[in-house]
């Protein structure tokens, strides 16, 4: 296994490279005219046009990516003779090292977005600073490592969970689809509203949930555990789903 997993990794990782090069060009020339347009606003205007949500962008990427490329790559593991579970270890270590350099290049976005916001007048903040800091954009090096490390177990999660999707639909026949799909549907529309609906009627339910959030806001590494179990979960279903399905290599280009 140890001795095809390096290889399988790099081509991998080769696939990322892409999609991460489109969506930092996109990164910096919304930067460039969300600037552009604050430098030249008046003052009292100026501080309202805000950039919020770097590492939202690598999130949908990631959970796309999962959707869209894991099916890919264990056929391609499979046509090159490379044993499922080493296709699947390398698809997570790949997607772990992704969401690394994902999470360090949306920490430096940041960093250098709010240098710009000194001569521009814009507001850039991100998903930690608006949960954890009240939208302070003035981060010590431990928050910036805590910042850090959220995103990453959070891009990760979505990875893994886009992954799960992709298994399943894969495992499931037209019939089994249809009511999946329906399901997700009915759960994604019903849960909001049984909760929403527990909140204002049920004290002890309502008690419950404003402890819970209370705590997810009080430390980013009690919701960085949350995605991180996610991403164990999602990962260990998504093997369940592989391991012993009936897989066909694909062509190579």
């Amino acid at each position: 296994m140890t001795m095809y997993l390096k290889p399988s990794m790099k081509h991998q990782l080769r696939e990322y490279l892409p999609g991460i090069a489109i969506i930092l060009i996109v990164d910096l020339l919304t930067m460039a005219a969300i600037n552009l347009l604050a430098f030249q606003a008046d003052d009292s205007s100026a501080t309202m046009v805000t950039i919020n949500g770097f590492s939202t962008i690598f999130v949908i990427f990631l959970f796309v990516y999962g959707i869209l490329n894991s099916r890919n790559d264990m056929r391609v593991g499979i046509q090159l003779g490379v044993g499922r579970r080493t296709t699947f270890l390398a698809s997570l270590l790949s997607a772990v090292v992704v969401s690394l350099f994902l999470a360090i290049l949306q920490e430096l976005l940041l960093i250098f977005s709010q240098v710009l916001d000194g001569f521009s007048g814009a507001n850039t903040t991100d998903l930690y600073v608006l949960i954890f800091r009240d939208g302070s954009t003035v981060l010590t090096v431990g928050q910036h490592f805590g910042s850090l490390v959220f995103a990453a177990s959070f891009i990760l999660a979505a990875w893994a969970v886009g992954c799960f999707f992709s298994f399943l639909f894969w495992r499931l026949n037209t019939i089994g689809t249809i009511i999946a799909v329906t399901t997700f549907i009915a759960l994604e529309i019903a849960i909001p509203y049984i909760l929403t609906r527990l909140y204002e009627t049920y004290t002890p339910a309502k008690h419950a949930m404003d402890a819970l959030s209370t705590a997810f806001q009080a430390s980013s590494w009690v919701l960085t555990g949350l995605f991180l179990a996610v991403t164990a979960v999602a990962a260990i279903l998504s093997w369940l789903l592989v391991r012993n399905a009936n897989i066909r290599g694909t062509t190579v280009k």
